[in-house]
């Protein structure tokens, strides 16, 4: 897992908020069903579940707060870059 931030400009929906992306890829050694593509579909799905499970939920409690991460409203904030790489599934990942 790696994690990067940046300064970037805030999305329009929340000119108040910093930005958090989840990438997840599926390494084929960790499972013979990620040859090829076999693995984008499920790395997708992965990246979705654990963004959706950072995110603040519409209350805005629980997840990680996006709002500390604004820098100047509507002109710079933090936008912070979660990378997983999947090595070995052998039944532990979601699922």
């Amino acid at each position: 897992v790696g994690v990067k931030a940046e300064v970037s400009a805030p999305s329009r929906e929340t000119p108040d908020s910093g930005r958090l992306q989840v990438t997840v890829e599926c390494s084929p050694c960790a499972s013979p069903e990620y040859e090829g593509r076999g693995g984008e579909a499920w790395g997708q799905q992965l990246s979705d579940a654990l963004e959706a499970s950072l995110r603040p939920g519409p209350s805005g409690k629980g997840g990680l707060p996006l709002k500390p991460l604004c820098i100047l409203r509507g002109k710079a904030a933090w936008a912070v870059y979660v990378d997983a790489l999947v090595l070995n599934d052998a039944g532990g990942v979601l699922g």
